[in-house]
């Protein structure tokens, strides 16, 4: 039986009865301005579970039929019975926070739903640090998903001005842990000493806990104990022993007069003495006060990824951090190594990288996935550690059948969608042992070009070597974005920090002639007072082309011999590769020339020279980026 409807025309007419005194019984006084509004008790109730609890028959009898929403204004409490009576809404992109708030409150979860996707096609830098406020406050987690990704990679502009000292705590702290919000941790401490100032009314603008302290100054509070706080804080010494005075002049922060709540109520440092200090007086309710209202923001601040003389000049005199954080922190930059490693994560960014392209990123993986072949494991010496992330392969790929490689084997290598690599015929698959390092083995200076790979382009499918189904069974090895000078300091000590005991690496440079070259390492980098040499038969360096130097080759140059100075560790120098060096980063090499490249001594391909990498023997560095590389399991099984 066909069904006549006419949805259209029935909405006109309810919209009709908007607001409309005819057969109303019931009076809204909406907003502050107190505005009387007039609907009808059935028509609420039968389109709103909240309306329906509120008009009961003793509410009514109660209250004449009254409903007070102070907190809706009165144009979209008006929007939302145009909705209540004829099931459409025009929703306005300044009006649809306050339709969320108002739809939420008036239980109307379709409303709501309809108005967290109009929020979802409106965010912007103007408004997405209220929208995820919002979306926290009233569980809208879609938008709430959305508005995060959006300030991480908008963190940058958002992160200045007032809109994110409004944040509520819990907003503001998963914001600051994302680890896609690609800031340094001084900054983000910056961030929650400001929003601290902001919440206690203070002034956020002009705060003198982040003015930087001249010369080897520090930044220190000194607290005026007011009648309130007289009592609050006891005075240790004559209670103290001999035995505990002998640690007065240590260089460490003493530990006296610690309130209740393990907060130091000032630094006691030995280091005040110096007299560029920024010294801060405040009275001892108000430290108090910023103490307990930056403490939910502390978990969100990687401490340990600040630099121990930034945070002693900077953070520890402020007395804001709890005692107990401050001895780990102390602990951890006392004695590094025997932190663990992975705990300390570095914040990703939302890019890959900085210097290589996607291009380059699949040429370099290629490379890598050849390095797991080689007979010779990647050998780490006693003085790189233990490495988690360190493969060793043995024999030839799994479930590889030799008789589909070729017989006897090209010294090509193919890789898909560009030309062959040229690598010495000894790394070709074989089955027997070798008697000779099977690849990066020393070359005379007659066959250097073995030692080379170069793309010059894609090689029809018909001219592949057979042997191509050797990568095939090679799962290509990850990269993870450890370590970028221009976010985590191009001092060598904040490389070591982010890079030591990691396990294998690839370091890519670009000069600041936009040359790019770097290195990789299948050993863990450390720290060596003096230096030491590690051993690997499989590094190698290498070049990349680029749109600013189109006649540079993408070529890769390998160890030569035994490998016993593959790299160099020193706790003052930066990525450092070969005796000599081939290839060395200094500290702070993006302020002077002292980087330098000394091939061929122990890294030798065609072309070698000291002017091969960075277009000259010395150079600085623009950026420099190093990454964890990955190895797929299956090869080691």
């Amino acid at each position: 039986m066909p069904i006549y409807s006419n949805h259209e025309v029935l909405a006109v007419d309810f919209l009709r009865l908007v607001n409309s005194s005819i057969g109303a019984d019931v009076r809204l006084i909406i907003g502050e301005e107190q505005v009387v509004m007039h609907a009808h008790s059935l028509i609420l109730q039968a389109r709103s579970s909240y309306f329906a609890r509120a008009l009961n028959s003793d509410w009514k009898e109660g209250n004449q039929g009254v409903i007070y929403k102070p907190n809706v204004a009165p144009a979209v409490f008006e929007r939302i019975l145009e909705y209540i009576y004829g099931g459409r809404l025009m929703i306005d992109d300044e009006m649809v926070m306050d339709l969320i708030k108002a739809a939420d409150e008036l239980c109307m979860e379709d409303l709501l739903h309809g108005c967290e996707l109009h929020a979802l096609s409106i965010i912007c830098r103007n408004n997405v640090l209220d929208m995820v406020q919002l979306a926290s406050r009233h569980n809208l987690h879609q938008l709430k998903t959305e508005c995060l990704d959006f300030i991480a990679s908008n963190i940058d502009y958002l992160k200045k001005g007032k809109a994110i000292l409004t944040q509520d705590a819990d907003v503001l702290k998963e914001i600051l842990l994302m680890d896609q919000v690609d800031m340094d941790e001084l900054e983000i401490w910056k961030i929650a000493v400001r929003w601290a100032y902001y919440q206690r009314g203070l002034d956020w603008e002009h705060c003198p806990l982040l003015e930087f302290p001249r010369g080897s100054g520090r930044v220190i509070v000194r607290t005026t104990k007011d009648e309130a706080t007289e009592n609050q804080y006891q005075d240790e010494d004559d209670d103290s022993d001999e035995s505990d005075d002998q640690f007065d002049d240590a260089r460490v922060p003493a530990q006296k007069e610690i309130d209740e709540d393990r907060f130091r109520p000032h630094s006691q440092s030995v280091f005040q003495v110096a007299t560029s200090n920024n010294e801060v007086v405040m009275s001892a309710t108000v430290h108090e006060d910023l103490c307990k209202q930056i403490l939910p923001l502390l978990p969100a601040i990687r401490f340990m990824r600040i630099p121990s003389i930034d945070f002693l000049r900077l953070i520890e005199g402020t007395g804001l951090l709890p005692v107990r954080l401050c001895n780990k922190i102390y602990r951890y930059h006392s004695v590094p190594s025997m932190a663990d490693p992975y705990q300390i994560s570095l914040r990703r960014r939302m890019a890959f990288s900085n210097i290589l392209t996607k291009e380059h990123k699949e040429i370099v993986i290629n490379w890598l996935q050849m390095t797991q072949h080689s007979p010779q494991s990647p050998t780490t010496d006693h003085n790189s550690g233990p490495s988690r992330r360190s493969m060793t392969y043995s024999g030839s790929p799994p479930n590889l059948n030799i008789s589909t490689i070729g017989s006897p084997p090209s010294s090509s290598y193919y890789i898909p969608g560009t030309g062959p690599l040229n690598f010495p015929p000894a790394y070709s698959p074989i089955t027997s042992a070798p008697s000779s390092p099977p690849y990066l083995g020393r070359v005379s200076s007659g066959s250097s070009s073995s030692h080379r790979s170069t793309i010059t382009g894609s090689s029809p499918v018909s001219q592949r070597p057979q042997h191509t189904t050797f990568l095939n069974h090679v799962p290509p090895p990850k990269l993870i974005l450890q370590y970028r000078a221009t976010r985590d300091g191009f001092d060598a000590a904040s490389f070591h920090r982010a890079c030591d005991q990691r396990g294998p690496t690839l370091t890519v440079v670009r000069a600041d002639n936009g040359t790019i070259f770097g290195g990789y390492n299948s050993s863990s980098w450390s720290s060596h007072p003096t230096g030491v040499y590690s051993t690997s038969r499989v590094n190698f360096l290498f070049t990349l082309k680029d749109r600013e130097h189109p006649l540079r080759e993408n070529a890769i140059f390998s160890i030569k011999g035994d490998g016993n100075a593959a790299t160099y560790n020193k706790a003052d120098y930066g990525p450092t590769f070969g005796a000599g060096y081939d290839l060395y980063l200094s500290t702070n090499c993006n302020l002077n020339c002292q980087s330098s490249s000394s091939l061929p001594l122990s890294y030798n391909g065609q072309g070698a020279s000291p002017a091969a990498l960075a277009g000259s023997c010395y150079f600085r560095v623009q950026e420099y980026e190093v990454f964890l590389v990955q190895h797929s399991m299956s090869v080691s099984n």
